[in-house]
């Protein structure tokens, strides 16, 4: 089985047999700028491999607690990702606000 069909860069289109599968892979396609880059093997590595159903970095980022310390009362404690954006005056989502 390919490691391509369950990353995030693929594009997978299937017919009605297993030999009847096209494979295209975004991230080769954006390096080599812009042309389709059709997989005519079975991927078994990939350094540029990101599963498709796991979360990523930045998602993850946007919804994790904070480690902050309060330098004037030396005060440890966590913030939430909204507290943390408006104490750093950064842009919050009209939905977190």
């Amino acid at each position: 089985m390919s490691l391509c069909l369950t990353c995030a860069h693929a594009t997978v289109i299937e017919g009605s047999t297993e030999s009847e599968r096209l494979i295209v892979c975004r991230m080769i396609a954006d390096s080599a700028g812009g042309a389709a880059s059709i997989m005519r093997f079975a991927v078994r590595r990939c350094s540029e491999y990101s599963q498709r159903d796991a979360p990523q970095r930045h998602d993850l980022e946007d919804i994790a607690w904070r480690i902050n310390l309060d330098r004037r009362t030396q005060q440890i404690g966590f913030l939430s990702p909204l507290e943390w954006r408006r104490r750093r005056r950064l842009p919050v989502d009209d939905e977190e606000s």
